[in-house]
């Protein structure tokens, strides 16, 4: 008979995420251990690990109970061995995308350049208020590290011959998801208004930044196992700060 037990909240997390329920940082591939602390096989599947199983954040190197105790109540999901789909991959397996699914995670920004206006006051006893616009080009692009392929469980990788398919499907996928043509550009425009004390002189500097949409995308072999996450990141946008010299 299989074991059936409850996932804790935390490792329902994880599993929901690929992020760790105690630093947020993704995707990640937890260590596992028993209760006694020995370390559990990366070939051992969730539904055989004892109820005492215990992960690690690579990361953070923080801890979790994998297992709801009995006592806790609350958690919905239940591992058995019909219905596990992660953590199943043997090791030096070769296997074939069937399908992959776009997670966004988080929204970051880098910069772009500066620009520098100077508002000459200084021979005005009154103040100053200068109204202007500024604008900047920018494209939308993307960018997918397949490179940086984080793996579900053992040593695993895909198969050559589908590879380039593979990548011809997810940049498809960002392209269309997010409307991002080549060789269209973008102008961002905006209205400034500042003011300048009376006798001053004041340089402000505008520091673009671009807006980037991070995410993995989750791919899935013929049995519906997730088994591979790559990171991909996407401009959607720029912004600027304004800071007084």
């Amino acid at each position: 008979m299989s074991k059936s037990f409850k996932l804790s909240k935390e490792h329902e997390i994880f599993a929901s995420f690929m992020k760790c329920p105690l630093c947020n940082q993704f995707p990640i591939v937890p260590k596992y251990f028993q209760g006694n602390g020995t370390p559990i096989s990366r070939n051992v599947a969730i539904f055989d690990m004892d109820i005492s199983a215990i992960a690690e954040c690579p990361r953070c190197k923080q801890r979790w109970s994998v297992f709801a105790s009995s006592q806790s109540g609350g958690v919905s999901k239940n591992i058995s061995r019909s219905s596990v789909k992660y953590n199943e991959v043997h090791s030096k397996e070769i296997l074939e995308v069937s399908k992959f699914q776009l997670v966004e995670t988080e929204r970051c920004e880098e910069p772009l350049g500066s620009e520098r206006r100077i508002i000459d006051n200084s021979k005005s006893a009154g103040r100053l208020t200068r109204k202007f616009t500024i604008s900047k080009e920018w494209s939308k692009n993307y960018t997918v590290d397949f490179e940086k392929i984080v793996k579900a469980q053992g040593e695993i990788s895909f198969n050559p011959l589908k590879l380039v398919n593979l990548k011809a499907n997810i940049e498809g996928n960002i392209r269309t998801k997010y409307s991002i043509s080549e060789n269209i550009k973008n102008v961002y425009t905006d209205e400034v208004s500042l003011e300048v004390e009376a006798n001053s002189k004041v340089s402000y500097l505008f520091n673009w930044k671009r807006i980037l949409q991070k995410g993995f995308i989750k791919c899935f072999d013929r049995i519906d196992r997730e088994f591979a996450f790559i990171p991909f990141k996407v401009v959607i946008g720029v912004t600027f700060d304004i800071i007084t010299e």
